[in-house]
């Protein structure tokens, strides 16, 4: 199986600079996922924002959210990941603590 790193190296790929470590991103959607939620990040390239630059969306629905969702959308995927988590925190997690 080919590391994440070889395939950035072989391809000439660019790397982001994310200030958030992906063990722990992962850790909080397997826990939304544990709450009966679907997590869904939708990298879309042909979706422009304002200034012409491809668009993200972060969704969050179904299990303890019932019939709610949270969307958001953004050009900086870390962002909208933060920021649906914070909402998600907010709705779910800081009610039940």
């Amino acid at each position: 199986m080919m590391k994440f790193k070889k395939i950035i190296f072989k391809n000439n790929i660019e790397k982001l600079k994310i200030n958030f470590d992906f063990i722990d991103v992962f850790s909080i959607i397997n826990q939304i996922k544990l709450d009966g939620g679907i997590f869904i990040i939708k990298v879309d390239g042909e979706r422009m924002n304002d200034e012409d630059i491809p668009n993200n969306s972060v969704i969050i629905s179904g299990g303890l959210l019932q019939e709610n969702y949270i969307r958001k959308d953004d050009d900086d995927l870390e962002k909208a990941v933060f920021e649906a988590v914070c909402e998600y925190e907010e709705k779910i997690w800081k009610k039940k603590n």
